[in-house]
């Protein structure tokens, strides 16, 4: 199996609470798997008593996992606490912050307006923008392609601890638009100027993504939440998925929760204050959902776009999401969102995902970061197989990083293993 690359090469010294630090209270997991005849006992109780054990090892209050087999739905539980305050348990239903998962509902809505005509992927974004420019002359040369695929050369250049107590949040309509047509100036967020020459190069941009969002909106004439509520979450049957905070039911969603200080067995986990939320991220980072929720989408994708009869994209265009892009991954960039393998440390990247190898099965996956928050997503579409976790824990990024802020990351990988028959 996997084991996760050591963030900018700090080791962590990952041991048992101590007796100084404040306890998880854990309650029993719950939510049943949903149909034990295709996802058997021992399977099941091998799942639990790793995800038990990772929980415990990572000091992770609450995870919610779904998994999708066949293309059909066989597991769904929730372990933990959505609050160490209140002890809320987890459950498939309870809503997690899933950051930049939001990729691929972006790039599933972006596909079925390319299925309806309405854009073109190797047109310049200009096309549809015609207010999008940038203090770099190759800014003309941006396909939608290119931003699909990470190659727009677009790359964020800010620290997140520094900015989030001070940023302007915008939550009016027209968000979006207002945040494109300011992205010729530079701004704490990026520099304007381009990394590499559009189609050179993978990097990783929240920022890119909101351009996205905004050709989205000017193409179907409706907001980006309302477009992917109307045709992805409704047709799906997605009822607790929403780009919107203020659609969240506050007795479902699960809180932040961060380190009080350095050290993954010294500090205490604690919730913390949820990012202020601004809209003309939706695109990149807003995505709110579900195990429940999530597993019916990756049930859909895992059976050529259809799910119960609702169809959101044809079996070509679902293929388009694990279609390597052939870019190649920027070195920094592999070093430090990468698992560590023999030979590399992603085959690639793809519309909208990373691609890679797990036992042979060519998988394609997304992770989300956010402040208390962390999620993975990995779908093996020759095995009809996908698997989705959310956890409540994430690094309190104004502190030293001194715990696993990337369980998630390796935590899907062994699952997706397991899952392929891996001892």
């Amino acid at each position: 199996m996997y084991r996760r690359t050591w963030m900018l090469g700090v080791l962590v010294l990952v041991v048992l609470l101590a007796s100084a630090c404040q306890p998880i209270q854990r309650p029993p997991a719950s939510g049943a798997p949903v149909d034990v005849a295709k996802l058997d006992d021992a399977m099941a109780a091998r799942i639990d008593a790793y995800v038990t054990e990772q929980q415990d090892r990572n000091r992770v209050p609450g995870l919610a996992i779904a998994i999708v087999k066949d293309g059909q739905p066989v597991y769904e539980r929730g372990f933990g606490v959505a609050n160490v305050d209140s002890g809320r348990p987890v459950t498939p239903g309870t809503v997690f912050r899933l950051a930049d998962i939001a990729m691929i509902p972006t790039t599933i809505a972006v596909l079925q307006l390319v299925e309806q005509g309405k854009i073109d992927l190797d047109a310049p974004v200009t096309t549809y923008l015609p207010y999008f420019q940038l203090q770099d002359e190759r800014y003309k040369d941006i396909t939608v392609r290119h931003i699909l695929e990470g190659k727009s050369g677009i790359e964020d250049v800010y620290d997140i601890a520094r900015i989030w107590d001070t940023y302007p949040v915008d939550n009016e309509e027209g968000a979006i638009e207002r945040y494109v047509r300011g992205m010729a100036q530079p701004s704490r967020l990026f520099s304007s100027r381009l990394a590499f020459a559009p189609g050179r190069v993978f990097v990783h941009s929240y920022i890119a993504r909101i351009i996205l969002g905004d050709i989205i909106q000017k193409v179907s004439g409706q907001s980006y939440e309302e477009y992917v509520d109307e045709h992805l979450f409704a047709p799906l049957g997605m009822e607790h998925s929403t780009f919107l905070l203020d659609a969240v039911d506050p007795a479902l969603l699960a809180s932040p929760h961060v380190l009080t200080e350095y050290g993954l067995a010294q500090a205490n986990i604690v919730v913390s204050d949820l990012v202020p939320f601004s809209r003309e991220f939706a695109a990149s980072d807003n995505l709110y959902s579900n195990a429940e929720d999530m597993s019916r989408m990756m049930a859909a994708l895992l059976n050529g776009g259809e799910l119960e009869g609702a169809r959101i994209l044809t079996p070509e265009s679902v293929k388009l999401l694990s279609a390597r892009s052939g870019a190649a991954l920027d070195p920094i960039q592999q070093y430090t969102w990468g698992y560590e393998h023999p030979a590399h440390l992603y085959v690639g990247y793809g519309m909208g995902s990373f691609i890679d190898e797990i036992e042979g099965c060519s998988v394609y996956h997304l992770f989300g970061l956010q402040l208390g928050y962390r999620a993975n997503i990995m779908l093996c579409p020759d095995q009809k197989l996908g698997v989705v976790l959310m956890g409540n824990r994430g690094q309190n990024e104004r502190l030293t990083p001194g715990g696993d802020e990337f369980y998630a990351n390796e935590m899907l990988p062994d699952l997706m293993s397991m899952l392929l028959g891996a001892e």
